[in-house]
């Protein structure tokens, strides 16, 4: 009787074992594709219901297994989003500074100067309203690989509700605004049948005008946390554990300089913008290093163990 070959004999359990272990892997997995559960599945086969690949479902949530095109909404869409918070901060301030030197010359009166300002705010508020409704739809496109419920879609779409929300209340903003610039809203200044039409749309206007803001003020506050929930999720996608706990912070942090900021030094809702958008800026870098590198950047504080004050590797820097 021959006896067995102890080559093959280890070959064979290695394989037996090789399986076993791929095997192991699929326990609890489901296709990123359709969400066919994978258990008792190959790592090496693919799902029997769409086809797809079952290695790319045991891949994780990381953002380097993403697809380029998702990367890509994700980056465009922070990008406009950040252009949007950089105009929310000088929409104000150009507004009254064109108010103020209109009024300067001249050309109108203070009151008529003071309307020229609001309307150009309102008007400038509503772009900016729209190009940041287009930002975070792109920002919060899901992702195609999952259809297992991985995603924050509840803060994805308060993200987006509240976007759009925000573009109608600016746009009654706008039209209570031109309305008083044209002399038939609040602050009209005209005489006979028009100054009627005046004094009768002038109080349903401000009570229009008043509501709407209170809406917009809302729906920005609720945006605001949904979105940081968001970040928050995607950092953990990156990974960047400097982003994800900040995230955390800046839902206290962020209101709390917004209010008691303004109140005290008059400063604060600017310093909150910029430390938002600093945030968001973050954000861009690591995924623009993934895009294009296929890995997240090297950033001090992205792993637990990097000592926060760490000078990152400039070749991991991205503009």
């Amino acid at each position: 009787m021959q006896a067995p070959n102890p080559d093959l004999q280890d070959s064979g359990q290695a394989a037996s074992s090789g399986q076993a272990l791929g095997l192991a892997g699929t326990a609890g997995a489901t296709c990123v594709a359709c969400g066919y559960p994978l258990r008792g599945l190959s790592s090496e086969g693919v799902c029997p219901e769409c086809g797809t690949p079952v290695r790319e479902s045991l891949q994780g949530m990381l953002l380097q297994h993403a697809s380029r095109d998702y990367l890509r909404s994700l980056r465009v869409g922070v990008t406009i989003v950040m252009v949007g918070v950089i105009a929310s901060i000088f929409t104000g301030i150009l507004a009254e500074v064109g108010g103020s030197v209109i009024g300067a010359t001249g050309l109108t009166t203070r009151a008529g100067a003071r309307s020229i300002a609001q309307a150009t705010e309102a008007g400038l508020d509503l772009l900016t309203s729209i190009a940041l409704f287009f930002g975070y739809v792109k920002l919060t496109e899901p992702d195609p690989r999952f259809v297992d419920g991985r995603e924050p879609n509840g803060a994805r779409k308060v993200v987006r509700v509240t976007a759009a929300i925000m573009i109608v209340t600016a746009l009654v903003a706008t039209a209570v605004a031109a309305l008083a610039q044209l002399g038939v809203g609040t602050r009209g200044l005209a005489v006979g049948n028009a100054g009627a039409i005046a004094n009768a749309v002038a109080a349903p206007a401000e009570i229009v005008g008043t509501l709407a803001w209170i809406v917009g003020a809302i729906a920005w506050v609720v945006q605001f946390f949904a979105m940081m929930q968001y970040v928050r999720w995607l950092a953990s996608r990156v990974p960047d554990f400097r982003l994800a706990t900040w995230s955390t912070r800046y839902m206290w942090l962020l209101p709390l300089l917004f209010t008691v900021g303004c109140v005290l030094l008059g400063l604060g809702p600017i310093v909150a913008f910029v430390l938002y958008w600093v945030h968001l800026y973050r954000l861009r870098r690591q995924l623009v290093c993934i895009e294009r590198t296929g890995a997240p950047a090297h950033l001090a504080g992205a792993l637990p163990e990097t000592p926060y004050r760490q000078r990152p590797d400039p070749t991991y820097l991205v503009p």
